[in-house]
């Protein structure tokens, strides 16, 4: 079938007998030609050879031709891209302006810190504590931590009740737990040395981490580089330790978590009818927060200072120290069965001097299974005197 070559949108003229007629006709035609004579002899010649309208070109305009060296011929496509490329480019730097402030706010307040640390240092102000002071604090945390024990863990604890979580709690203390437990008057040992070494370990021997874990993980940083001598390092931490604590504090999160953690641990070994009295239950709550209260003293006296305060546990089975440690009873056991309480020692002065000298302010108190108390001797007397 040929195809029609009338332009779409447009009627021919005549009416429709003369129009049906000459497509008649051209259906009949043997070829093209023969039916552009036909319609041509109708008159309708000149509406089937109409074009489209189409824009005209002005005669005088002159084209620029593309040179290809320098520029290119782009879709539509690539210029919306480009376009997108130069709103996230317009975004990027915005918020590299904003940072550029927050930056030059940062460094003006380093700078402010780096003049109070020069006005500390030429002014040789340094932060001073007495020994007769840190070690009545010591003891005092010593006594608090014996308190706690003597009054909610002193029951001999049934072996085959401790879950295996406490067990491995246990043993982390004293390979020798199971005879401890079954033996009367020292179950309160071993959860003396179980408090210390929670202490030790989340408080005293990490004592930044009272400000926070980001100042923590910052100020443990700068500690872990090079320096040129220790007195250097001692002197930034110093310092340091004095302006943190001075602007920011103890962290009120951190020091929640802490006690947190050390009930979490005692709680579970205390004897259920204590844990259903309310009266004993606020009693260990308050014992629990003296005893995080006063290791976080430590720890900000330990960030300030310019001595190097450490605090130094004892393992099961350590050879016996007479100059680090002492036994509660008369002993000539050469090794040590259990550590009830860590000792404190000082390396250092307060001028930032001597730190190949150290001084023992509190010894460890040690526990050896070997011997036993005399006969008639108070149980007290197997506790170091406070």
């Amino acid at each position: 079938m040929s195809d029609h070559y009338v332009c779409s949108g447009e009627r021919p003229a005549g009416n429709g007998r003369s129009a049906n007629r000459v497509a008649d006709r051209q259906l009949e035609a043997s070829s093209p030609v023969q039916a552009e004579q036909e319609v041509a002899s109708t008159g309708l010649f000149e509406l089937w050879k109409r074009p489209q309208r189409m824009h005209q070109i002005d005669p005088n305009h002159t084209l620029t031709p593309i040179d290809p060296n320098t520029q290119q011929v782009v879709s539509n496509d690539f210029i919306v891209s480009e376009h997108q490329t130069r709103m996230k480019l317009r975004d990027i730097k915005h918020a590299l302006d904003k940072k550029t402030e927050e930056c030059d706010e940062i460094r003006e307040h380093l700078q402010a810190v780096v003049g109070e640390l020069n006005d500390l240092k030429s002014s040789k102000q340094n932060f001073v504590v007495d020994d007769a002071e840190m070690t009545a604090k010591w003891k005092g945390l010593q006594y608090a931590i014996k308190n706690l024990s003597r009054t909610h863990l002193y029951n001999l604890v049934p072996l085959n009740q401790l879950t295996s979580n406490q067990v491995e709690v246990l043993k982390s203390v004293s390979p020798l737990y199971q005879q401890i437990l079954s033996t009367e008057g020292q179950v309160h040992l071993l959860f003396q040395s179980l408090i210390w070494t929670v202490i030790a370990r989340g408080i005293l021997q990490h004592p930044t981490t009272v400000w926070g874990e980001d100042l923590f993980m910052a100020v443990r940083t700068v500690l872990n580089v090079k320096w040129n001598s220790t007195e250097a390092r001692h002197a930034w931490r110093a310092q340091t330790g004095q302006i943190i604590q001075g602007a920011e504090g103890v962290y009120e999160g951190q020091k929640t978590y802490l006690i947190r953690d050390l009930r979490k641990i005692i709680w579970s070994f205390i004897p259920r009818e204590q844990r259903s009295n309310n009266t004993r239950k606020l009693i260990f709550c308050r014992a629990t927060r003296d005893i995080v209260d006063k290791a976080i003293e430590l720890a900000v006296i330990f960030n300030q200072s310019r001595c190097e305060y450490s605090v130094q546990m004892v393992t099961h089975w350590e050879r016996f120290e007479s100059v680090l440690m002492e036994y509660s009873e008369e002993c000539e056991a050469p090794r040590v069965d259990l550590m009830v309480s860590p000792a404190l020692v000082k390396c250092g002065n307060s001028q930032g001097e001597h730190y190949d000298r150290w001084l023992v302010l509190a010894k460890s108190h040690v526990h050896s299974f070997n011997q036993t108390p005399q006969e008639g001797e108070d149980e007290d007397e197997s506790l170091i005197d406070l």
